[in-house]
C-alpha cells in the first residue's frame, strides 16, 4: 500500500528547494513498491499542481513527477516508458506545453521552473516515451530557449536534456533522424552576439549524439575552433565561451580517437 506519509503530499512543496529535490528523489525509489498507487494515485494528484501559483508547489510537483517516471520505468519497465496508457502519456506530454502557456517562466521562480521543465524533458527522453516528428521539434525550442540562458546552471540542464532528446528522436530509427541538428546550433554559435547563447550552444553541439555530429562534422569542428579564439571585437569578447568551445573540443577528440564518432 502507499506510505503512511506520502512524498507528493507535504514534501514536494517544501520552503527549501534542496528538500524538493530530495523527495522527488525519494518517490523515484518509493515508485515501484506500489506501482498501482503511483498511476491511480499519486501522479493524479501531482499533474494539477504543476501550474499552481505557489512556486513550491509547480516546481516540486514537476520534479517528483520526472523522478517517479524515472524510478518506475528502471525498476520495473526495462528503462522505457511506451507501457503507460494513452491517457497517462497524453497527461505527461502536456506538462511543459501548459507550463509554458501560462508563461510560468516569467517572474519570481522563473529560473527554477525552466531547470525543472528541461529535467523532466531530459527524463522523458531517457525512459523513451513515444513522441511524434513535430512533438520532438517543440521539445528541441524548449530546450533552446533555455540553453541560452545566462544562468549557468540552467543551461546546464538544458543541455543535458537535449543530450537526452536528440539520442532519442533525432537518430535513426526515429523520424526525427533527417533534422541537421549541427547546423541548428553551428550558425548562431559563429554569428549571434548573445554571450550567453554562444555559451550553450557551444555546450549543445558536444551534447549531441554521433549519428548527428557525423552528418556536419566538418561544419561543427570549424565553428568549436573558432570558439575557442578571442574574438575581435572587445564588446563581443567572453572568456566563458572560449572555456566552453574548448572544453568541447577537447571531448569531441576524445570520442574521434576513440572511434566514437
Amino acid at each position: 500500500g502507499p506510505p503512511p506519509h506520502p512524498p507528493h503530499q507535504v514534501k514536494f512543496m517544501h520552503w527549501d528547494e534542496s528538500i524538493r529535490l530530495l523527495s522527488a528523489k525519494a518517490a523515484a525509489r518509493i515508485a515501484p513498491l506500489d506501482e498501482a498507487w503511483v498511476l491511480s494515485g499519486m501522479l493524479p494528484a501531482l499533474f494539477p499542481k504543476t501550474l499552481s501559483a505557489d512556486l513550491k508547489q509547480r516546481h516540486g510537483a514537476v520534479h517528483m513527477i520526472a523522478e517517479t517516471l524515472h524510478g518506475l520505468c528502471h525498476a520495473s519497465h526495462g528503462g522505457v516508458g511506451g507501457w503507460m496508457t494513452p491517457e497517462m502519456r497524453k497527461q505527461i506530454g502536456e506538462v511543459v506545453p501548459a507550463i509554458e502557456k501560462a508563461r510560468l517562466y516569467r517572474g519570481r521562480g522563473g529560473e527554477v521552473m525552466r531547470a525543472a521543465t528541461a529535467r523532466f524533458l531530459e527524463v522523458c527522453a531517457l525512459i523513451r516515451m513515444p513522441s511524434g516528428p513535430k512533438a520532438s521539434l517543440i521539445k528541441l525550442a524548449s530546450i533552446d530557449d533555455s540553453a541560452k540562458h545566462p544562468t549557468e546552471a540552467i543551461a546546464d540542464a538544458a543541455v543535458a536534456a537535449l543530450r537526452a532528446v536528440s539520442g532519442a528522436y533525432f537518430v535513426p530509427p526515429a523520424a526525427g533522424h533527417t533534422e541537421r541538428l549541427v547546423l541548428r546550433y553551428a550558425k548562431p554559435l559563429e554569428t549571434d552576439p548573445n554571450a550567453a547563447l554562444r555559451r550553450g550552444y557551444a555546450l549543445a553541439l558536444g551534447a549531441l549524439p554521433a549519428y548527428q555530429l557525423r552528418q556536419d562534422l566538418g561544419e561543427a569542428s570549424r565553428v568549436l575552433l573558432q570558439a575557442t579564439r578571442m574574438e575581435a571585437d572587445v564588446e563581443a569578447r567572453d572568456p566563458e565561451v572560449r572555456r566552453c568551445g574548448i572544453w568541447m573540443g577537447g571531448i569531441w577528440m576524445g570520442g574521434i580517437w576513440m572511434g566514437g564518432i
